[in-house]
């Protein structure tokens, strides 16, 4: 706020909508910017991490337990699946 200007209700409420609006638009980015991060299945390069990184025997038990046939679908689908089982959205 400058402060050279006489404080008046309207120069308070003006200033006080205009950072509200800032500070919402910067929320606004910051939870796009996190989702976008988020997708982890969106790509092939960080689903294939995430699926690599870990034994193939920790998504097995898991995909039996929910009925997913790991050799069918394929690894990657597998993990996409076991996920979405347990509650994850892409993109947040």
């Amino acid at each position: 706020m400058d402060t050279k200007r006489t404080l008046t209700r309207r120069n308070l409420f003006g200033d006080s909508l205009r950072e509200m609006a800032s500070v919402v638009r910067e929320a606004k980015e910051a939870f796009e910017s996190a989702s976008e991060e988020l997708d982890v299945f969106a790509s092939l390069d960080t689903s294939y991490t995430l699926t690599r990184h870990y034994p193939r025997e920790l998504y097995e038990d898991e995909a039996a337990r929910l009925g997913i046939d790991i050799d069918e679908v394929g690894i990657d689908e597998a993990v996409r699946l076991i996920f979405a089982e347990h509650g994850y959205k892409p993109g947040g």
